[in-house]
């Protein structure tokens, strides 16, 4: 129970700062969620790449490591996500929305 396909939705943490969503890894840094990785599985694939700093979800601000559950687990792929990242320097937005 509470792992693989029946997981509660939300973000699984895999170390200290360190959580698993959707298919990626994400570490908390410098004001953000910096991308680890993304697997070619994950409905993130091409949206999200690494060392992506996500700044905010939904315009709810990733603050530090403890807020990432809470952030990454109000966002639903499937009504539509809004990610304020930071990608190579530049600030933009990414917009995401799979079943």
């Amino acid at each position: 129970y509470g792992s693989g396909r029946n997981a509660a939705p939300g973000p699984v943490r895999t170390g200290r700062g360190t959580f698993a969503w959707e298919g990626a890894d994400l570490r908390y840094e410098d004001g953000g969620a910096v991308v680890e990785h993304v697997g070619s599985d994950s409905r993130l694939f091409g949206y999200l790449r690494r060392g992506d700093i996500v700044r905010s979800v939904n315009r709810k601000h990733v603050s530090s490591a403890a807020a990432m559950p809470q952030v990454f687990r109000s966002a639903d792929l499937g009504e539509g996500v809004l990610f304020d990242i930071e990608r190579d320097g530049e600030a933009m937005y990414v917009s995401v929305q799979t079943k």
